[in-house]
């Protein structure tokens, strides 16, 4: 050997919480001497024995988290001695230093021994990760020689000799002895070895294809080109100026004995002789004394575990090591640790087909269902959650109503626990209707089986609307669990949103909410790889909760076999192993429910946040665009539908409400909008997707029929009511519950050739109309709120003629009573919009360019967007008076085929109208977004936008983290100052951005018309036909109304419903149910589950002021009204006159009413 044998030891001693440092009375022992490297020869089988090594690393992923090389510390140039430092995000105060390091007897380099046990940063565990490691020496060789280097790694692997990569692989594997052969060129004297190991989140999953280990790591050999170990080679580590070093880690791992509950220290050597010895630990305590044995200890570090009677308060100590050649005492100070529990809740996460085909889906949650109720009867202590309501529906369907009921027995028990929400839907993509009915048939299984939901849990999206709040509160639910998954989102809500806390959304309510990293996050605790996994993980995962403060002991572990997976059954197995060795942190086999109430009994001092936080995959990352455009359709229809058949029915208590078609239209929107939106990329073939693909259109295409279905049979059954050979007329419907000017259009027969006169009965005045093209248009005024009005046709010898006063068109400007719009007839774009009352321009001017005009961006999360180049474009005014202006820009064999602005006859509002082709869209490599734009002139803007629940400040009430600027509007949005507020309402576009232009003061509303995603992409859907995506805005002299703006979004959304007939004259108008209120808006009237009442759901649509409705009609009891759901802490005033009901909603709150029938 080329150093003396003496062993140096620098004892540095710290007990901190959780982690090794020294205290301020602590001592050192003094430096003794120094080396600058050690030598060593190869092992009897050519293995290399001694390293230095560094990390661990963060490294990149592609795709379907695919782990790729990132050089983090130069590799070429390494040339690293004990204690130099490398900068990496994955550890606390972001730096690692090499450090010297052995191969184990049989060769193996275990990462996970020297790395694993660092203390990591507050970085979010993520999803699909990848990290690397280092090994490097220096192979010293006696002159040019030719060797073989046998390799053999776990995941991916990289060898450098020398500065130069000669060897990589890349696909995940076990590491065994040998695998790779590699031959090397030595020089003579020192060579520079770097291997560098990585590892992925695959080696803590389940094994779905095969058994890959929880390791890191590898051996490495060096033979002759006769393959025997080569015998004049050494291996030298550099050490430099540093010595050994000792440390003593206070660890949270506890045992039971017979003595008591005991406490794991870890006494951490880190040696640089090259020679073993073994030698004594002894501890003293005011009140005990420990003694323990050694083992021989090898080069670099080494751990070394010793069991103490727990300390419950700090703890003076003294300590000694003896070595054989040195002893060092020190004073130190033991210190508490956490007793953590872990709840283990194991479920199947739902995502309808995105692993297979629907079908499949459902078989695979049959199959795992019966599973578990099989192992509830065979395993006493075994427990599970069900992810959503759509799993026990199924198994409702698909099983013997005994098989059903003895599942339900467990839940019943408690020892399963049910999400009562039905599909996970996203939040950004739905309406509150929708979301308040996939509660529909949790509520069912709570009447039939006498239950209480209390816990509920959404599922692999990043985010959701705070409407859910309000929507849990009114549920009786108090716990929220969201397994966000943030792989496309860089976890930057769980870098700034705290693990657990009250959420207080629109309307003020609030639920606890319990952030998990994942709706798999229990994969990361080492359960699926053995119990020789679970403590690395742990101490991994339980310092990186304290590192971004997590301050509780009661821990929630959601673990999954993946996506429509089974029981994951390596962990409950492993969780028991674990608790039979280990008092804490103990592993509880639990559910959902168990969790939330020992939680909610420890805890209750939580921080509160108020916002939004829907999330990306809701607003950006989108396909199907004709798909999204007839789900809007729905969306805005079947709340009408349901209205009328519910008045038809009880008009005539003989015909069926039709409950059943409107609640399968709602079932197949939120299959649509539920978690899972076709197959992932690689995990079926091109007609396993298609096949999915057209499961989804058929969601879509049976809403659209069912809904056309209700409608036209309600519509014909209130309509038929006033038929009559009296004379020709039009049936015009009004499903708000507020009187209000708006335009009709309703088609004939292609061979109809009539003209008519169009007649209000109600002021016997002819209204201004035009009929072309087999569709009659004009202004139904002073429609009756949830009522009708008729209007008599009478049909015309000729054409009306007669100029119109009101609408007045000259070249490419139109103009009515209200706004005048002036296009540019040579470039085919909008020059001016002018507010004809205030006088005031609507573009502004430093963005008019981009009003209306095709607009593209090259990423989802471009900053910016380019015009699309025009060859040809054709401007005209297409006149349709006395009705209406429609100024036309017609683009020749472009992707934006035309664009339409309208102003009707004395309306206070413009219609634009954009028409995309998108068999002009080509397959692209990255998804591409195609917009227009809304720049609006108005100084110190604020924009409102009318999402899922009600408005939000879009600058203030967002959660942080939240750096897009795009926003999912339901109907409306409002850009506004103290004086002036352009209302904009879109109807087929469902994601805007609202961005700040380059003066800072001016926010442009973009709205997305279209994504072009690649074929590869799970919710492409083929480019065919054209899109109409249809706006529309005003302006008024006023500061921001909330209602007003949400009044105005609804009437846009909501057209009258139109039947051509024959109609007597009286009664000319009609309003069967009166809700008064401006800023109350009448969501959904249904019957009762028992057919013995209906439900008035109504909206304060002011998230800042209380609302007073007054409701009345002849057709139910009005003074049995009662709120629902019957729940003391919902309550509001409510107050029973004569024959007319008040209600008081509070700000922002949705509020379901019940009335019993009139007797028939």
């Amino acid at each position: 050997m080329i150093q003396s044998r003496t062993v140096y030891l620098l004892l540095v001693l710290g007990l901190a919480f959780g982690a090794g440092q020294i205290g301020p009375n602590e001592a050192v022992v003094p430096e003794l001497s120094d080396r600058d490297s050690v030598s060593f020869g190869l092992t009897e089988e050519g293995f290399i024995p001694a390293w230095l090594v560094a990390g661990p690393f963060e490294q990149p992923l592609v795709g379907f988290g695919q782990a790729v090389d990132a050089d983090v510390i130069g590799e070429a140039e390494i040339s690293p001695t004990v204690g130099k430092i490398e900068q990496t995000a994955l550890v606390e105060d972001g730096e690692v230093a090499w450090k010297p390091f052995h191969s184990s007897p049989d060769g193996f380099v275990d990462f996970n021994t020297s790395m694993g046990w660092v203390l990591p940063s507050s970085e979010p565990e993520k999803i699909w990760k990848a990290k690397t490691g280092y090994a490097f020496t220096y192979i010293d060789s006696p002159g040019e020689q030719e060797v073989i280097l046998k390799v053999g790694s776990n995941s991916s692997l990289k060898v450098l000799l020398n500065g130069e990569t000669v060897h990589t692989s890349t696909h995940d594997r076990n590491a065994e002895p040998d695998t790779d052969t590699v031959p090397l060129r030595l020089h003579s004297g020192k060579n520079a070895l770097l291997i560098k190991v990585g590892q992925t989140h695959r080696n803590e999953a389940p094994d779905f294809f095969g058994a890959l280990r929880f390791e890191w790591g590898f051996y490495a050999r060096l033979l002759s080109p006769d393959l025997v170990p080569v015998e004049n080679i050494r291996v030298v580590v550099q050490t430099g100026a540093e010595k050994s070093s000792v440390e003593l880690v206070s660890t949270f791992f506890f045992k039971e004995s017979s003595e008591g509950l005991q406490q794991r220290f870890d006494l951490v050597i880190s040696s640089l002789s090259e020679e073993q010895q073994a030698g004594t630990l002894h501890i003293r305590t005011a009140s005990t004394e420990h003694t323990t044995a050694l083992e021989r200890i090898p080069f670099g570090e080494s751990r070394h575990i010793v069991y103490l009677p727990a300390v419950t308060v700090e703890t003076a100590a003294h300590a000694n090591v003896a070595l054989e050649a040195d002893t060092v005492s020190w004073d130190t100070v033991l210190r508490p640790q956490p007793h953590y529990e872990i709840h283990l809740a194991m479920m199947s996460h739902t995502d309808i087909g995105y692993t297979n085909t629907q079908p499949v889906v459902k078989e695979r949650h049959l199959r795992t269902l019966d599973d578990v109720l099989a192992r509830l009867e065979q395993d006493s202590s075994f427990a599970w959650t069900v992810e959503t309501v759509w799993q026990l529906e199924q198994y409702r369907q698909a099983r013997s109503p005994e098989k059903f009921d003895r599942l339900m027995t467990y839940v019943r028990a408690g020892r399963v626990a049910v999400s009562p929400i039905y599909t996970n839907p996203f939040t950004g993509w739905i309406s509150a209707e929708e979301m308040i009915r996939s509660f529909d048939i949790g509520h069912a299984y709570a009447r039939e089986y006498d239950l209480e939901f209390s816990t509920a849990i959404y599922n692999d999206v990043p985010g959701l609307s705070w409407f859910i709040p309000q929507v849990l509160d009114n549920e009786g639910l108090s716990f929220l669990t969201t397994g966000i998954n943030e792989v496309y989102n860089d976890y930057r809500m769980q870098r700034n949103l705290p693990k657990v806390f009250y959420w207080k959304g629109v309307g003020g309510a609030r639920v606890l909410t319990y952030r998990t990293e994942a709706y798999n996050e229990g994969q990361t605790l080492g359960l699926e790889k053995g119990v020789d996994a679970v403590p690395l993980r742990l101490w991994e995962r339980l310092h990186r909760l304290q590192a971004q403060g997590y301050p509780y002991h009661l821990i929630l572990a959601v673990h999954t076999f993946g996506d429509n997976g089974g029981i994951p059954l390596n962990a409950p197995a492993t969780a028991k192993s674990w608790n039979a060795e280990y008092a804490y942190p103990r592993i509880q086999i639990s559910n959902l429910d168990a969790f939330a109430e020992a939680f909610q009994a420890r805890y209750d001092s939580l921080p509160t946040l108020t916002g939004d936080w829907t999330s990306t995959w809701d607003v950006l990352y989108q396909g199907e665009p004709a798909r999204m455009v007839r789900q809007r359709w729905v969306q805005h229809h079947l709340p009408t539908a349901e209205k009328m058949s519910t008045l038809s029915w009880l008009l005539d208590r003989n015909h069926d409400p039709l409950s059943d078609i409107i609640d399968s239209a709602y079932d197949n929107l939120l299959h649509f909008s539920g978690q899972g939106s076709g197959l992932e990329y690689g995990y079926g073939s091109p007609k396993d997707n298609l096949t999915t693909m057209a499961y989804r259109e058929q969601y879509v295409q049976d809403a659209v029929l069912a809904t056309t279905e209700v409608l036209e049979r309600a519509m014909y059954r209130l309509s038929a009511r006033e038929e009559s050979f009296e004379g020709e007329g039009l049936y015009v419907f009004n499903a708000l519950n507020w009187s209000r000017d708006t335009p009709v259009e309703v088609e004939f027969p292609r061979e109809n050739t009539h003209q008519y006169r169009v007649i209000d009965l109600n002021s016997k005045m002819e209204i201004p109309s035009h009929y072309s093209g087999y569709t009659l248009r004009f202004v139904a005024r002073d429609l009756p709120p949830m009522g009708y009005k008729k209007v008599r046709l009478e049909r015309r010898t000729h054409a009306q003629s007669e100029p119109s006063e009101i609408l007045q068109t000259h070249d490419c400007t139109i103009a009515n009573t209200y706004y005048r719009i002036g296009g540019d007839c040579q470039a085919g774009g909008i020059a001016h919009i002018v507010d004809l009352e205030s006088g005031e321009t609507l573009i502004d001017e430093d963005e008019q360019e981009t009003f209306g005009r095709p607009l593209r961006a090259d990423s989802l999360f471009s900053l910016s967007f380019e015009t699309m180049d025009v060859d040809e474009v054709k401007m005209y005014v297409r006149d349709e008076r006395p009705a209406r202006l429609v100024l036309v820009a017609e683009r020749k064999d472009h992707l934006f085929a035309q664009s339409e602005y309208i102003l009707w006859e004395n309306l206070d509002r413009v219609d634009v109208q954009h028409t995309v082709n998108l068999e002009l869209l080509t397959s692209p490599s990255e998804v591409e977004d195609y917009s227009v734009a809304f720049p609006f002139a108005i100084s110190n803007q604020e924009a409102a936008v009318e999402v899922l629940g009600g408005f939000l400040d879009a600058g203030t009430d967002r959660f942080p983290g939240i750096e897009h600027d795009a926003f999912a509007p339901r109907r409306s949005i409002a850009i506004h100052n103290s004086t002036q507020t352009i209302r904009w309402a879109a109807i087929d576009s469902r994601v805007v951005r609202l961005r700040k232009e380059a003066t800072g003061d001016r926010t442009t509303i973009y709205a997305n018309l279209v994504n072009n995603f690649p074929e590869n992409w799970n919710r492409w859907e083929p480019n065919e036909g054209t899109l109409d995506f249809r706006f529309s805005f005003t302006s008024d002299e006023m500061s921001f109304q909330p209602a007003a703006t949400s009044r105005f979004g609804w009437e846009v959304n909501t057209p009258p419903v139109v039947r051509y007939t024959w109609l007597r004259s009286k009664p000319a108008q009609e309003s069967f149910i009166t809700v008064n209120g401006h800023q109350v808006v009448l969501l959904s009237l249904k019957p009762m589950t028992d057919r013995n009442g209906i439900m008035l759901r109504l909206m304060n649509m002011d998230p800042e002021t209380s609302a007073e409705a007054q409701i009345s009609s002849s057709l139910f009891d009005i003074q049995s009204g009662i709120t629902l759901p019957i729940l003391e802490e919902n309550s509001i005033s409510y107050d029973v006159g004569e024959n007319l009901a008040r209600v008081t909603l509070a700000p922002g709150i949705i509020q379901t009413l019940g009335f019993k029938l009139l007797p028939n």
